[in-house]
């Protein structure tokens, strides 16, 4: 095998590279003025070519409150508070949050040639929003609260954002609004507060609100102190909403404390002269007939809502459903659910409501696809005018109210017709006696729809469908606290218009429910837009202050 040959040693010291000329000049010539040619050009990427590239400047737009969309020359560009580089020149912004007045201004953005990479012109923004529709801001914060509440309880993976917070936060953006509608966002906000997570987002709210959407100071806090004191006071089952609220050992500890169980005793010893057996003592001054419809007069008065029939307040069942004193006035309630016949009669004058007419209904926010799914205003069979008007929305209910209402005779000047609040709803029930009678409810497994109006046991007052058939809209707003936070006694009529919750109020059960899961104090919630095969309604005509 040949060995291989030693490679000759190489003295560095020995090496010498020599450059050449270049266009006929020297090395020495040549290549100073490369070196400083490259330095030159590496200065003008860094330090010139930014500002001749991308001229303009860094903006900072900021807003009260935030979280506005921004517009630059008419193109959405994020939300504030948002840094972004803007070309120079003259620029069109806007500012648009629901509720809010759009904000326009315009802005010349300057431009900084030299060093823009590193020290670029820079511009800081900030508009302050003024607040267009103060209701509908809170109907809006109010109804997700309420949403947020129907849901229950947050998790480590489920977290509910602080949206009672931030809404009074932007109430605050206008001190009058937050004077005027931030006390009632609160007040009914409260009867939402099922979980700690809401919990805290209302105290938050109420510090906020107290100190004007600043950060709160002591007197602040001592100002919330004296407002929920106020409310112990007024509402006696506030304490239970604390109960139900919190969770773990610090809920076991507060349902421990003397002061709570003495409170579930002294609101137990108010409630008993209230109870009575057999229901509440109603009269009647008989019935009328409105456009062929026929209503039963029922007296005012008081009575305990939310008390089962055997007596038992299931505080240890429901913590929500505390039962309270409340009051009604005197009213009409039509004898059965409207009929399919009689909704006919309302889709005649009113092809808005039609089932032709179900897209532009949904788009309009005030109906679901199954609106008048299986029946309508084009398909009328003369065997299904006595079965309920259901798959009728919340909203389609009123409209035929206000419709009925037109129907008056000169005798009811003064009276309105709507959709009965819950109180009157359950008083009826209990004046009837609708438990004690046959009703509705499932019997079948093959039934499909529901029963013919006035099938079943009339009751005391000869009201039908009371209870089974179809549920019942009901004109309040659903909000799982509210028997918690109510003053004694109640009344639906004191109230102003409440901000609106997340669904409506339901009563009644339907043709698919047990009998044994429906009773007089059965609540149910939809939203308000839904139209279901098992939901229905029944108007009231009431004497309004």
């Amino acid at each position: 095998m040949a060995k291989k040959r030693p490679q000759p040693r190489v003295d560095p010291e020995s090496v010498h590279v020599r450059l050449g000329p270049l266009f006929g000049l020297a090395p020495r010539t040549w290549l100073p003025a490369a070196c400083g040619a490259i330095v030159l050009l590496l200065l003008f990427i860094l330090l010139l070519l930014p500002g001749i590239r991308r001229p303009g400047a860094l903006v900072e737009m900021y807003s009260t409150p935030s979280g506005a969309s921004v517009y630059v020359d008419g193109r959405r560009v994020g939300a504030t508070p948002l840094t972004m580089q803007l070309p120079a020149g003259r620029r069109s912004i806007e500012y648009r949050r629901a509720q809010f007045e759009t904000a326009r201004t315009e802005l010349t953005v300057p431009n900084r040639l030299f060093g823009s990479r590193f020290f670029p012109a820079r511009l800081t923004l900030h508009q302050r929003l003024q607040l267009d529709d103060p209701r509908a801001l809170v109907d809006a914060v109010a109804s997700e609260y309420a949403g947020w509440a129907i849901i229950g309880s947050a998790s480590a993976q489920y977290q509910f954002p602080w949206t009672l917070s931030h809404g009074v936060s932007d109430l605050a953006a206008d001190s009058d609004a937050l004077a005027g509608y931030g006390r009632p966002l609160l007040q009914a906000a409260l009867s939402d507060v099922r979980s700690d997570a809401m919990l805290r987002d209302y105290l938050r709210a109420s510090a906020l609100a107290a100190s004007g959407g600043n950060a709160a100071l002591p007197v602040h806090m001592l100002d919330l102190f004296t407002t929920v004191t106020h409310l112990v006071e007024t509402r006696p089952n506030l304490g239970t909403l604390f109960a139900a609220a919190l969770s773990g050992e610090l809920r076991d500890e507060y349902q421990a404390s003397e002061w709570y169980t003495e409170g579930l005793a002294r609101q137990t010893t108010r409630l008993l002269p209230h109870t009575t057996e057999g229901g509440p003592d109603v009269q009647s001054n008989g019935i009328i007939t409105v456009g062929g419809s026929t209503f039963r007069h029922l007296s005012g008065g008081g009575f305990v809502m939310g008390m089962p029939a055997d007596g038992d307040d299931r505080a240890g069942v429901e913590a929500l459903y505390r039962p309270h004193l409340a009051e009604v006035s005197e009213f009409y309630i039509q004898q059965t659910p409207v009929t399919r016949a009689a909704y006919r009669d309302f889709l005649s004058d009113n092809p808005y409501w039609r089932e032709d007419n179900r897209e532009t209904l949904i788009e309009d926010g005030v109906a679901t696809p199954d609106y008048l799914r299986s029946w309508g205003y084009r398909t009328a069979e003369s065997d299904d005018d006595l079965l309920p008007a259901s798959e009728v929305s919340y909203f389609a209910a009123v409209a035929y109210c206000q419709w009925f209402g037109t129907q008056l005779p000169a005798a009811l000047d003064g009276w309105t017709v709507r959709l009965p609040y819950e109180a009157e709803y359950e008083w009826a029930v209990l004046a009837n006696a609708s438990e004690g009678y046959d009703s509705g409810f499932r019997r079948t497994s093959d039934q499909s729809e529901p029963y013919a109006v006035a099938q079943f046991d009339a009751g005391q007052f000869a009201i039908y469908d009371l209870l089974g058939n179809v549920w019942h809209w009901t004109a309040a707003w659903y909000r799982p606290a509210d028997y918690l936070t109510r003053e004694h006694p109640y009344s639906p009529y004191t109230q102003s218009r409440p901000p609106a919750a997340a669904e409506k109020a339901v009563r009644g059960g339907s043709w698919v429910n047990s009998a044994r899961t429906i009773s007089a104090i059965t609540r149910g919630a939809q939203p308000p837009h839904w139209a279901s095969p098992f939901l229905g309604f029944r108007p009231v005509i009431s004497q309004e202050s």
